[in-house]
């Protein structure tokens, strides 16, 4: 017997994503996509009211997205969901991560207190700005998941932690100096205060440029964590792809599309993920990824979702 999606537990639920069209307003333009173990539902949210209730006592739920949703006119793909063992950016994760932020300080540094909560609480805020709709926290939550889960015992992860906490500190779409100036600001912050980790070591981590031939292990493995959303799912890679253009939509479309372009044909040639651990993981979906994303732009100057 099918399972009804308003019967569905957490745990049995793999995606939950909200996808927006441009049919609006005299058309249904807003939909629940559900996957589920074996099977998988749309629902136009017009209809959605019970299982919306539902989902909102599910365990962290990105309810930040869902609000970004109903404020969407374009063709966009949110995630709420990725089942129990992912994760996404909810209220509670966001707390998690201040104290996992504030623990990690305190256990490498010797910083006051005080001192301690002011670094936590500008780097949030640095992750919160307006227009950071990928280079964000939830980016920061996938980076140190990606390390977490990292079984290497070869590379230093307390170097690699620190250094994705500041990977991204300062981010314009219009610079080309931002893992330099998020490097300075580390230093900025913790060369005054002893501590157990040598910061050049990070500053090389944050500024390691992919196109290098000559990386540490540590900086590829760091690339590799840094280039994992290339290699998720569909779906989880249409939503990286549009936080990305919006990020960018200040700049000139044909500017982006060439350096986009030019960025995405390079990882292809070179083979996306630099360590054997990210290739077996995510390689063959990477390529997918790219290629699609590509076969696109052959007819249009952005790509269209949902084709």
């Amino acid at each position: 017997m099918k399972k009804q999606y308003t019967d569905l537990k957490p745990e049995e639920v793999d995606y939950i994503v909200i996808k927006n069209t441009d049919a609006g307003p005299f058309f249904e333009d807003v939909f629940f996509l559900i996957f589920a173990k074996e099977q998988s539902w749309q629902i136009p949210f017009s209809g959605s009211g019970e299982f919306l209730r539902r989902v909102k006592t599910f365990p962290h739920v990105n309810m930040e997205n869902f609000i970004k949703s109903m404020t969407c006119t374009e063709n966009r793909l949110f995630v709420l969901y990725r089942g129990l063992d992912q994760p996404v950016l909810s209220e509670g994760r966001v707390e998690e991560l201040r104290v996992r932020l504030d623990a990690f300080l305190m256990s490498q540094f010797s910083v006051p207190a005080a001192e301690r909560i002011e670094i936590v609480e500008k780097l949030f805020a640095k992750y919160s700005q307006e227009g950071r709709e990928y280079h964000n926290l939830e980016h920061l939550l996938n980076c140190l998941w990606e390390l977490d889960r990292l079984e290497d015992t070869i590379v230093n992860k307390d170097r690699l932690e620190l250094a994705i906490w500041y990977h991204d500190y300062v981010y314009s779409p219009k610079s080309y100096g931002n893992e330099k100036k998020s490097a300075e600001a580390m230093l900025n912050d913790l060369s005054k205060y002893p501590g157990r980790i040598d910061l050049q070591d990070v500053k090389a981590l944050i500024v390691a440029d992919a196109k290098n031939e000559d990386l540490s292990y540590d900086q590829q493995v760091f690339l590799d964590i840094d280039h994992s959303a290339l290699g998720q799912g569909v779906f989880e890679y249409q939503a990286y792809q549009q936080s990305v253009y919006e990020e960018y939509r200040l700049v000139p479309s044909w500017v982006f599309k060439f350096k986009r372009k030019a960025v995405l044909t390079r990882l292809l040639a070179r083979g996306v993920f630099h360590t054997s651990v990210f290739r077996a993981k995510y390689q063959e979906q990477a390529v997918e990824n790219i290629k699609r994303e590509l076969s696109h732009w052959s007819f249009r100057f952005l790509p269209v979702l949902f084709s």
